[in-house]
């Protein structure tokens, strides 16, 4: 047995905007394989780079938001 998501809440001004976003943004997988393509794939949906982070080398991620200004971050694999 194993958790899975049942509902995930975000606090939002524009309902219409962010639902668009969010669904087309969230996977179950939340560490990209390809960090880089998963960054331009979410710019393409309306995300904005803010910076990229590491602490002592591997794994490191990058510090996004969405349409509405909340932020995120997409990190790497340990692996990849």
């Amino acid at each position: 047995m194993g958790l899975r998501p049942l509902e995930i809440v975000i606090d939002c001004a524009d309902h219409d905007v962010l639902e668009r976003f969010w669904t087309a943004a969230l996977g179950w997988d939340f560490a990209a394989d390809d960090m880089a393509a998963e960054v331009e794939r979410l710019r393409g949906l309306g995300a904005t780079w803010i910076a990229e982070r590491q602490l002592f080398g591997p794994p490191s991620w990058t510090v996004m938001a969405d349409p509405e200004g909340n932020e995120f971050c997409v990190a790497g694999r340990p692996d990849s």
